[in-house]
């Protein structure tokens, strides 16, 4: 995510990688938004085949919502607690598959 989004000037806010689902908060850069999903669906794609996973892990649709200052922020909390409140850890910052920008560094 760090590489695509960086490469398409995208500022990443925030993720998280669940068992079933992915959150991303970012504002878009100089690639349209349904392309930058795109991107990152393949990639996803390409890494969880090499893995062996062959069932669909990605959905057709995503959701774009735009956001207030205040929304961001309030949006980006509540992407990196998902883990504690789906209670796979007990502690946001020890979950390896998110990031929220100033909080913590992404562990992959």
């Amino acid at each position: 995510m760090f590489e695509a989004s960086a490469l398409h000037s995208y500022s990443l806010f925030a993720f998280c990688i669940m068992p079933d689902h992915v959150h991303i908060l970012c504002q878009p850069g100089d690639l349209l938004l349904k392309h930058f999903v795109n991107l990152l669906r393949f990639r996803f794609e390409y890494v969880l085949a090499k893995k062996g996973h062959k069932e669909p892990v990605w959905e057709p649709n995503f959701v774009d919502i735009p956001l207030t200052d205040e929304q961001v922020i309030d949006t980006a909390v509540f992407i990196f607690e998902n883990p504690v409140r789906c209670g796979l850890v007990s502690d946001a910052s020890k979950y390896p598959y998110s990031f929220v920008y100033g909080g913590k560094y992404y562990r992959p």
